[in-house]
């Protein structure tokens, strides 16, 4: 065999085997990519979720504020209705 035969023997396996390499890495990335994705889907939903319960309690606290005030003016009415002094704590 030629000295021109080995090299292009050599070229050949070395192609064939950089190209079994190559997917086999791009089979991996692929994976890989597959499973951070899940993962930040996870998160995305798990942060929207937290999200959306922050802005629930938040508009229960305003609706509850609102409520004491209303109570508030409320007692204050019925003092003054019936002569009742509040005492200040």
């Amino acid at each position: 065999m030629t000295e021109e035969q080995l090299k292009t023997m050599l070229d050949k396996q070395l192609a064939a085997f950089f190209g079994q390499l190559t997917t086999h890495i791009d089979e991996r990335l692929g994976e890989f990519e597959g499973r951070v994705s899940e993962r930040l889907d996870h998160m995305q939903t798990t942060v929207d979720g937290v999200a959306k319960r922050l802005e629930t309690d938040e508009q229960e606290r305003i609706a509850i504020a609102g409520e004491v005030q209303r109570h508030g003016r409320w007692i204050e009415q019925l003092a003054d209705a019936t002569g009742t002094k509040l005492a200040a704590d």
